[in-house]
């Protein structure tokens, strides 16, 4: 039989009910027929909704199949005693309920345990696509889709990894690099190797945001040595070797991944010491503006064009000039 009395309830007389009992019931002219019966057409998608209805007394109560023989209902209808699967057509009795609340079930309700299964949904999905795709579904089923708002809602999206740091929060930054820099008088390439050891601490301008681009809103500072093979024109195994200090100011918006040097401490410069092998220690001084993109929330990359001059250092220099670029890896 393609049709199928629905169970009578015990408290209440009512009519029999007709009820789809699968694909089949599509066959053939039977299409309109089912129609006028008031059993919806259903396809292979439809066949695992979640929509249900718990059958009360009074008034049946729209319900959301949680898994196979378990449904959700915000409040219990007075005598239910059976929940029904609109896809299946199949019904179970209620064997107990149990009260939900928390993430399972955000605006409280009770979950009603059948006695047996009466579709197959399976549980309800814990991904966050998963749980937007079931959302989707129960708004887009006028039967439940007053029901939307009590099921657990999917997570927001995790935001992109960034190098921001909150107000009044800290952390130490390795940067290991290398690139490329020259002396404009011989413009000759020379490989450079680079690493910077950065103590940062997140600070805010209460809202001040061309006080944020100027000054920064990640302050500190920062211990940098770079190596040079060659500098002179000498052979490689000859490292130059620069060591020097200077304040650090960075700026980037929270949530974002892109963070560049604060514009007025980049006019501050380095200070520092350059060795050679041959030649004695010199004062240097110069600038670099970092410009830094997170990767993940631990690694950044930076691109960081610099500009040296090393006083007194060749013997009839008045100053020695370095220029070059570096692309680095930050980990924090």
């Amino acid at each position: 039989m393609l049709l199928e009395a629905s169970p009578m309830l015990p408290l209440r007389s009512r009519p029999a009910r007709a009820r789809c009992t699968g694909p089949a019931a599509l066959a053939g002219g039977l299409v309109g027929a089912l129609t006028l019966l008031g059993c919806p057409v259903i396809s292979h998608a439809q066949e695992a909704s979640r929509a249900a209805h718990a059958l009360g007394v009074f008034a049946d109560s729209p319900a959301i199949l949680v898994a196979d023989d378990r449904a959700y209902v915000p409040a219990m209808p007075e005598g239910s005693v059976s929940v029904c699967s609109y896809a299946s057509g199949q019904c179970a009795p209620i064997h107990h309920a149990e009260a939900c609340s928390g993430e399972r079930c955000p605006s409280g309700g009770l979950i009603l345990h059948l006695e047996r299964s009466v579709a197959s949904v399976g549980e309800l999905p814990t991904d966050r696509d998963g749980l937007a795709r079931m959302h989707d579904a129960v708004r887009a089923d006028r039967r439940i889709a007053m029901l939307d708002g009590y099921l657990p809602q999917p997570a927001p999206p995790a935001p992109p990894p960034s190098l921001h740091l909150h107000e009044g929060d800290w952390r130490f930054e390795v940067t290991l690099g290398g690139g490329i820099g020259l002396r404009p008088e011989t413009t000759v390439g020379l490989p450079s190797i680079f690493a910077a050891l950065a103590f940062h601490v997140g600070f805010e301008w209460d809202n001040e945001e061309i006080l944020q681009l100027l000054f920064g809103n990640v302050l500190g500072g920062e211990l940098r040595v770079r190596v040079l093979p060659g500098m002179l024109g000498t052979s490689f195994d000859q490292l130059s070797v620069m060591v020097g200090a200077s304040l650090s100011a960075r700026w980037g918006e929270a949530r974002e991944p892109l963070r560049v040097g604060a514009f007025y401490f980049s006019l501050l410069p380095e200070l520092g010491v350059i060795t050679h092998p041959t030649l004695p220690p010199a004062f240097y001084f110069g600038w670099s503006y970092p410009v830094s993109l997170a990767v993940d929330s631990h690694v950044g990359l930076e691109l960081r064009p610099w500009f040296y001059v090393v006083d007194d250092w060749v013997e009839g220099d008045d100053a020695a000039y370095l220029l070059g670029i570096d692309l680095d890896v930050v980990l924090f």
